[in-house]
Order: structure tokens, then sequence, then C-alpha cells
């Protein structure tokens, strides 16, 4: 095993400091800003899974989705979020937000040319601010969605022969299906890490609702100066973010003071992220994972959209996850579950990525990106089972429970793999993962 040297020693501290201040904030914000009563099974670390995934997705710069009916606070949660992470005041994420509208434009949310010279490119101040919250996104016409797809895929907004690199979370609120809204496009809801739901608050919750101060989270003077920097013309777009970036630093420390908690630094959400791409699974959760990953494509044949699976197929009538989808799964799903299951990890003090966290986390990068088979949908129906999130999560106990069937022999690939024997060993197990290992081998 190598030995780490000091300078990654001390990246390692500062992830995992970070780490432990962001499980502190997620108490925090349930506690003070975002009234939710998680059921024990839908709990994750039995926190509200709406807060904890927002928090992460901060932390990873991730993208989520926010689902919910009107006035519930899809929209503040994701404010407060934004602001308790990066050290902004509320004020200043509520002014840069984007909001959907059957006619926007990139002028209106991206950029626009300097008048009346029209030499300078004028960056948005929602392009320019590293947390970035859209609300109503399905307000937009499916067609307009195109002009945010590489923004919320890789950072990059691109305006007439202008690019600008703004990395950073995107928080895109999503009201349920009325008639001034649409469906999303199956593209985009791909390029969403994370998609959760904000259902009404109990009742009886209602004094704590009441309550709830959100001023704290304000700052005049530092708001002023910072849409004082988002508005200048003169300066150039790397030079804003950076000053901006700097007076956020030195918000911090006070913001930490008002809500008595710790709060990570940019260095150390910085540290967190270069930690969790080279965090390791420990042997159960790096099978499950590959196990997973195996049952969301058929060995055999790879429907397209809207294609049922064909007549005839071996795997026709089988119990695998893949019949029970009516999409493709693309690698992106693989690399979220992957990002968010290292960062639950670390955050509940594991060292290696663990099977429970990859259970967990699944229903939330899964849901939104898929539309499940109509029997699939009928059968839970019967059950009481209707809802996207509740659907993945019935699709992933029994993607584990083939797992627990299958794990003595799981345990074994490995060494087949390597040797490259037993092939005839791997043809008599019929679950895909093993044909996926025995057509491997034979090539």
């Amino acid at each position: 095993m190598a030995t780490l040297t000091k300078a990654d020693q001390a990246t390692d501290g500062m992830a995992k400091s970070a780490a432990e201040k962001i499980l502190a904030m997620t108490d925090c914000i349930s506690d003070r800003f975002f009234v939710s009563t998680p059921v024990k099974e839908t709990s994750i670390a039995d926190r509200s899974p709406e807060v904890v995934l927002s928090v992460l997705s901060a932390a990873l710069y991730g993208n989520e989705l926010v689902y919910g009916n009107w006035g519930l606070g899809k929209t503040t949660l994701s404010e407060v979020v934004s602001s308790i992470m990066f050290g902004l005041p509320r004020g200043v994420i509520r002014d840069s937000e984007a909001h959907g509208d059957p006619e926007v434009t990139k002028e209106e949310f991206i950029a626009m040319p300097e008048l009346p010279e029209m030499k300078r490119i004028l960056w948005r101040p929602f392009t320019l601010l590293t947390p970035k919250v859209f609300d109503e996104f399905n307000r937009m016409p499916s067609a307009k969605e195109s002009l945010f797809l590489d923004a919320i895929d890789r950072g990059n907004f691109e305006y007439m022969n202008h690019t600008l690199r703004s990395e950073g979370p995107v928080f895109a609120t999503v009201n349920w299906p009325d008639s001034a809204n649409v469906d999303m496009v199956l593209p985009m809801l791909d390029r969403f890490d994370i998609g959760i739901m904000v259902e009404r608050p109990n009742p009886l919750l209602r004094n704590i609702v009441r309550g709830m101060d959100y001023s704290i989270l304000e700052d005049e003077s530092v708001s002023k100066e910072i849409l004082r920097y988002l508005s200048d013309s003169s300066m150039e777009p790397g030079e804003k973010m950076s000053r901006i970036a700097g007076i956020a630093e030195r918000f911090r420390p006070e913001l930490s003071s008002r809500l008595g908690i710790p709060l990570p630094t940019a260095e150390e959400l910085a540290a967190l992220r270069s930690y969790l791409n080279h965090m390791p699974f420990d042997d159960d959760a790096n099978n499950y994972r590959i196990f997973l990953e195996s049952e969301m494509q058929c060995p055999v044949h790879s429907p397209a959209p809207g294609q049922t699976h064909p007549e005839g197929c071996h795997y026709g009538g089988s119990e695998y996850a893949f019949l029970k989808l009516a999409t493709p799964v693309s690698v992106r799903m693989t690399n979220s579950l992957d990002r968010f299951s290292a960062a639950l990890s670390l955050t509940l003090g594991d060292d290696c990525i663990t099977t429970g966290s990859i259970a967990a986390i699944f229903p939330y990068v899964l849901w939104h990106r898929v539309e499940f088979s109509d029997s699939f949908k009928s059968s839970n129906s019967l059950q009481g089972i209707s809802d996207g999130i509740e659907l993945a999560r019935v699709l992933g106990e029994g993607i584990y429970k083939r797992f627990e069937e299958n794990f003595a022999q799981i345990g074994k690939l490995q060494e087949i793999l390597v040797n490259g024997t037993a092939i005839d060993q791997l043809r008599q197990n019929d679950h895909p993962l093993f044909q996926y290992a025995a057509r491997l081998l034979r090539g």
C-alpha cells in the first residue's frame, strides 16, 4: 500500500473535515429552515432525504431536480442550502435565479451584448454565481431546453462565439403537470444527478414552520457588494467570480457564528471533491455496484426508448430490472450513483463506499431519468405504490435480493476473470452479470 505524502494527508484531512461539517449543516437546515417528517423506511441515515441530498448536491457541484406542488418550499430549500454551503446571502441567490418562461431567450438568462457598441459580452448573474437556482424549470418549452443542455452537463455557458466556464451545482425546481408546463425531455433529465420530491409538511408541525427565521441568512452590505460586481460591465467574468468568492469566504465565518455550526471552507470543499474521485469501494459494495449495473441492460437485446422487449428473447418474462424499464439507462446514472454514494459514505464516517450507501442513493439517481414499464407500474399500483421514487426503491430491493442470492458465486467471479478459467461455470448462471462475464472471457 502506497504511503501518503504530507500533501495527500492534508487533502484527506480537509476532505474529512468538510464531511463532518456537511453532516452538521444537514442537521441545522432540518432543524431551522426546512420542515419534513422523514419516514424511517425512506430516510437516509435517519434524516430527511430532501435535505441530505440537496446538501450533497451542493458540495459535489451536482445537479438536482426538486419536484413538488407550488408553495411547498422547493425553491426556498435550494436557496438555503446554496446560501449556507457557499457563504452567500440568500438575497444574492434569489436575485440571480433564472425563472421558467415560455419565451425564454439566451439574452435573459445567459448573456447579452453591451449596448450600444455591442463589443463586449455581459454575462448574466445566473451564470456567474457558483450555485445556480432555476425556478419552475418545466415552464420552459422542451425546444428551449437545448439552451441549457451543455451548461447543466459541463458548466459551459455559450453565447455567440463566447464560452463561459462556470462550474457549480444546479438546482431546478419542477412543479407537477399543469396546463402551463411541459414534460422535460429525457436527455435533459439524464443530466440531473438527483431527483427529490418535496411534500406538504405534517400539519402538527405548523408552529415550527411559523418560527423559522430566514433573515439570519441575509446581509445587506455583503449583498450590495456582490451585486455591484455582478453588474459591473467593465470587469471580466473570471475576475468577477474571483472577487465574489473572496467576499463569500469573508462572510462565511460570520454566517457560521450566526448558525452556531462550523462551515466548510472553499478549500475544504475542493479537497472533498478530489478525495471522492479516488475513494475506494469495499469488496461487497464493488460487487453490488457491478451486479446492479449489469441489470440495467439486457445482455441480448437493447430496445430503443418506447419499444417493448423483443418477443422470444431468452430473458423475456424474467425478473431482472431492465424488463421493468421502458427507457434505457445511460452511463451518467452510474457516475451519479458512484459520486453520491461516496459522499454519503464519507459523511457518515466510512473510509470506503458501502453497500448501504449505494442502496440508499440508488432510487434518487434513477427514478427521474427513466420511464417504468406499464406492467411494473400496474403490479405495484395494486400495493399502493405509484410514485417514481417508491417504484425505484422497489426495483432496487429486487436487485439487492438477487445479489444476496448470488453472493457466493459473485465472490468467485474476480478469480475466474483473472485466471480465464471456468467459463462453463459462468454460463450456468443465467443472471446478466455472469453472461457479461462469459462474453468478456470469450473475447
